[in-house]
């Protein structure tokens, strides 16, 4: 665990990390609201489509009403959080395994929007944290 409070010290290591299913979410949850980070957990459990990551992500991470449902509009989002208000952000994309299985190619530009995502707010020198766990 020392590995991720190490790494939500400094924004440089903002970035898409894989993460242990040994792991637990109330110690990263925890590591998280230690460096005044947001953190938010995404439970894809029942989740196979675009359809569904997208409406499940909205919900959880309170996208405005404008939310297009598409790939353009979640990057947008993303990129945005105004309505967050918050220093940094972690984010825990759980139980990915339906959606990977079923639509693996969504799942990719997912995690290519995501790294970019990271990227920008860490070039602003803002956190940004995704951790899949598959």
């Amino acid at each position: 665990m020392d590995e991720w409070g190490k790494r939500f010290k400094d924004v440089s290591q903002s970035g898409v990390y894989t993460l242990s299913e040994e792991v637990e979410v109330s110690e990263i949850a925890g590591l998280a609201a230690a460096h005044d980070l947001v953190f938010f957990r995404l439970n894809f459990s029942r989740v196979s489509t675009k359809r569904g990551f997208l409406r499940k992500t909205a919900r959880i991470l309170h996208f405005p009403s404008y939310f297009g449902r598409n790939w353009d509009a979640y990057e947008e989002c993303l990129n945005d959080l105004e309505w967050l208000d918050a220093g940094g952000y972690v984010l825990l994309l759980d139980n990915l395994k339906a959606f990977r299985t079923k639509a693996p190619e969504e799942l990719e530009t997912a995690r290519s929007i995501l790294t970019d995502t990271s990227a920008s707010w860490k070039e602003s020198g803002t956190p940004f944290y995704v951790l899949l766990r598959v």
